[in-house]
């Protein structure tokens, strides 16, 4: 899947390659045209003239597959163009990739063309199909963007940084230099929404009574950021990004004060632990 103003399914090629059984072959994407440009594209890298010793491109190799879809009969390593024209090949281990990569590279080198003809029910991803998701990522990543969004937020308006030993402090965090022990980013337990929505961005810096603040809503998920000691002089400041790209603004008194209201007494706890493997992902 793609993720950007809208989800869609990226163009893939899966091959059953079986040891000692016939070779079958699916196409899959939301149009003809999409798994005839993967097509394309990759026979475009094997056209370009290298010189000796050089690669004719790489290409993502992912072995990381879930248990229970490993064990499935009906998974079968595939091809995948991914955005900015990448590729990715999925496969249970690095055996069963090169299996598939040797049949891939016959049909890449013939003369097949899509049938947009043929196209069927059983070739097109259509929506309204379930799909099992399960996110790996390292939240600390995202806690190290609320953190640069508040302190450079903070910085265009005051012009100024952060008092004491806070302001070195909180670059090396933003650059992944500091480590993870006492975390200046903290979140708030409960998330609004899992998906995109149309609710906007919102960045509030405030001064609490325990120092100054900056609160950071991304997609339904509230991050509150330690930017040090309180400001006496410092009012309270807002700032919504829509999240259609039309760019940000600063926000209404009233929005403000609506905004401050939503966060107070929020529980902000303590970095999140990541997920188990063996968690059960989310059902779309």
């Amino acid at each position: 899947m793609s993720a950007g103003e809208k989800v869609s399914s990226l163009p893939y090629i899966e091959i059953k390659v079986v040891p000692d059984e016939p070779v079958e072959a699916r196409i899959r994407g939301t149009a003809p045209a999409d798994v005839q440009k993967l097509l394309d594209t990759f026979r475009g890298f094997l056209k370009v003239k290298r010189g000796r010793g050089e690669l004719v491109f790489e290409l993502t190799v992912n072995t990381d597959l879930d248990p229970e879809i490993s064990a499935d009969p009906e998974f079968w390593p595939r091809i995948i163009m991914l955005p900015g024209k990448r590729f990715m090949i999925r496969a249970r281990d690095p055996e069963e990739a090169m299996r598939f990569n040797n049949v891939f590279m016959h049909i890449a080198l013939s003369e097949f063309q899509v049938d947009a003809g043929a196209w069927g029910s059983g070739t097109e991803i259509k929506g309204g199909t379930e799909h099992m998701i399960a996110l790996n990522y390292d939240p600390q990543c995202v806690r190290r963007v609320a953190a640069k969004i508040g302190y450079g937020l903070y910085g265009a308006i005051s012009g100024e940084g952060l008092d004491g030993d806070f302001d070195e402090e909180m670059r090396q965090y933003i650059l992944g230099n500091r480590d993870s022990e006492n975390e200046p980013v903290k979140e708030a337990p409960e998330r609004g929404t899992f998906t995109t929505n149309d609710d906007p961005h919102c960045i509030v810096i405030s001064s609490e009574p325990d120092g100054l603040k900056a609160f950071v809503r991304l997609y339904g998920l509230h991050l509150r950021v330690d930017l040090g000691p309180k400001k006496t002089d410092f009012s309270p400041f807002d700032v919504i990004c829509e999240i259609n790209g039309s760019g940000m603004r600063e926000a209404s008194n009233e929005e403000v004060v609506t905004a401050l209201h939503e966060v107070s007494g929020m529980p902000f706890s303590h970095p999140w632990k990541k997920p188990s493997r063996t968690s059960e992902p989310p059902s779309l």
